[in-house]
């Protein structure tokens, strides 16, 4: 399998486990996962900002992350793989070297690969539960895609033991923050809503692109705010969560779907 390391088409094969191995033992790093349409990235700019913005706060250097390049990189694995109608692309960071949690180093490892994935995907959904063994809080890196995920390991297992169509984290304080791989928007009167920042989910490529251009608006804006478990039953309300491959959504019977159906279509014109 081909890849792109620091900057050079390498088989991934051939890297060692020296220039790996403080990823694995630490977890210190971050990776982006993008959709890949006809050869291209889509929401590079956002993606790599999000993961810039990630560096500077573990200490890191932004090298090997030049937009442009990156796209090219991407295209040319595209080429290699024949052309494919749909794919994805990762994108990981992590330090170089060091030992112990104090490193010094600064400069990290890129790794850029490809692979295959069907089209943007858009699945109604009949099931979901509240994870209970994990809980999310803000800090510093909470916004990121962190190389350390066990927290969501451990959310997608006990969906999996439920037979959840979709699993749902809540913060600390019992407010929804996010699916398990996923940002949640819902419709209440008459708004969609989406959890801050400060319930400590992910800060979503795709979040940032639907709040940035109120997608789905209908005539009313989309509001970042505290949705209280006890305040909002999501039995009775339209939902969904999204992420850079995929939408899930809820429709309870007897609900009016046009506001659900306007988001939608208008995310699938996004992607194109």
């Amino acid at each position: 399998m081909k890849g792109w390391f620091n900057g050079k088409e390498v088989n991934i094969e051939k890297i060692g486990f020296d220039e790996l191995q403080r990823g694995f033992d630490y977890g210190d790093g971050l990776f982006e996962t993008l959709f890949v349409k006809k050869g291209r990235p889509l929401f590079l700019h956002h993606h790599i900002d999000r993961i810039k913005r990630g560096l500077e706060t573990l200490g890191g250097a932004s090298e090997n992350l030049d937009e442009e390049c990156i796209s090219n990189q991407i295209r040319g694995l595209w080429d290699q793989e024949g052309k494919p109608e749909n794919s994805s692309s990762k994108i990981r960071v992590w330090r170089a070297s060091g030992i112990g949690y104090a490193s010094e180093e600064k400069a990290m490892n890129t790794l850029i690969t490809l692979g295959p994935s069907g089209s943007y995907s858009f699945n109604q959904i009949s099931s979901f539960g509240l994870i209970t063994v994990v809980t999310n809080r803000p800090n510093v890196y909470s916004n990121f895609k962190s190389l350390s995920s066990l927290a969501y390991v451990l959310a997608g297992q006990e969906q999996l033991k439920n037979s959840w169509d979709e699993g749902l984290i809540l913060d600390m304080k019992g407010s929804y923050s996010e699916g398990i791989s996923s940002n949640l928007f819902v419709y209440k009167d008459g708004h969609w809503l989406t959890p801050t920042l400060m319930t400590g989910c992910i800060e979503g490529v795709m979040r940032r692109v639907i709040l940035q251009n109120n997608v789905g608006k209908e005539g009313s804006d989309i509001y970042e705010t505290n949705m209280n478990q006890e305040e909002i039953d999501l039995t009775s309300h339209l939902w969904f969560t999204i992420n850079s491959l995929s939408v899930k959504y809820y429709l309870p019977e007897g609900t009016d779907r046009n506001p659900m159906e306007k988001m939608l279509a208008d995310i699938k014109e996004m992607i194109g």
